[in-house]
């Protein structure tokens, strides 16, 4: 039973709100299997969002563009600066849950929500997610988008194609935008894992089921060579292959290839580069990666404010990406 005046704890706080409710209480963007901007930094494209541990059942908080990561309590404390005594202090203030403790508080928190929202199925958030589409023909439009960045269907192959809708699990069907693919990676016994990509959506560009340990185009690379090019998005990846560099990618910026599989390429070819974004989280990461596994990395000049070579592909034309990458690489 729950009596009014227990001591104010992590435990008994957790007795009357779920971590997921207080997320949503003081952040109602953030929610799970979405994306939206990021809090805590300069965020043009959305990569912060929450998801449910399979170990611990519990509501997290990650940003893929970035290593924020943390629970709800991490989230508070960086959120508005305070400390633990205060995190707790102030969800028992602003969600009313009479709890008797660290007295009293004057933070200020700008309470964005007012009421506290129903709780999740935890059960439903931590099966393993099939994620299902349903194709559908090619058209013009698809055409149109893809040739702008110099990839054609041969380059696509079967691994990206348009779709009409796609669902996790028994989820609720979702309707795909006009511009939606799906980039298979592989099927692994159970489930197919993929992301949808609707490049023009301003709230589901993202849906995936893979996790960080995906070397994408690494099955179509040559046993051996002079120059292997890791970027970080299949978009890129495949710029750079119709421009005809042999390149692969990871799943993002913060993910990296296995140890096991490196060193593998490393011994294959001449030389390895790095080229992510010229953004925050590309700098960072790649500085990483860079220092870690002692080799260089190259980046779009941010002068004309193209992050990617995609972008820089897509502005410029063949002629000027070719330009540049040759005196990138060269």
């Amino acid at each position: 039973m729950i009596n009014f005046g227990d001591d104010l704890t992590i435990d008994n706080i957790l007795k009357r709100v779920s971590s997921y409710q207080i997320f949503k209480f003081y952040y109602p963007k953030l929610d799970i299997g979405k994306v939206t901007n990021s809090p805590f930094r300069s965020d043009k494209n959305a990569s912060a969002g929450l998801f449910v541990s399979k170990d611990t059942l519990e509501t997290l908080y990650n940003d893929l563009g970035s290593e924020d990561s943390g629970n709800w309590i991490w989230f508070l404390k960086k959120l508005y600066g305070i400390e633990f005594k205060d995190v707790l202090n102030i969800v028992n203030r602003d969600m009313a849950l009479g709890l008797m403790g660290y007295g009293s508080t004057y933070i200020a928190t700008d309470q964005i929500n007012s009421r506290i929202v129903d709780d999740i199925d935890v059960e439903k958030h931590t099966r393993d997610l099939h994620l299902n589409v349903r194709r559908r023909p090619w058209r013009q439009h698809d055409a149109d988008y893809w040739l702008s960045y110099g990839i054609n269907r041969k380059l696509l192959g079967d691994e990206t194609y348009p779709i009409f809708s796609y669902w996790f699990n028994d989820w609720k069907t979702n309707i795909a935008e006009k511009h939606a693919y799906s980039q298979d990676y592989y099927f692994d016994g159970k489930y197919y894992r993929r992301k949808i990509y609707q490049p023009f959506s301003k709230t589901d560009k993202w849906k995936s089921n893979i996790n960080g340990l995906v070397i994408d185009g690494i099955k179509n690379i040559p046993k051996s060579g002079d120059l292997l090019i890791i970027t970080k998005s299949r978009k890129d990846r495949l710029v750079l292959n119709g421009l005809g560099y042999c390149a692969i990618s990871t799943t993002n910026e913060s993910s990296w290839i296995p140890d096991y599989n490196f060193n593998k390429l490393n011994y294959r070819y001449k030389k390895l580069l790095i080229f992510f974004d010229n953004d925050e989280a590309g700098m960072k990461f790649s500085n990483i990666f860079s220092e870690k596994y002692k080799i260089n990395r190259i980046f779009i000049p941010n002068v004309n404010k193209e992050k990617d070579i995609a972008e820089f592909r897509f502005k410029y034309g063949e002629l000027s990406t070719k330009k540049l990458l040759n005196e990138l690489l060269y």
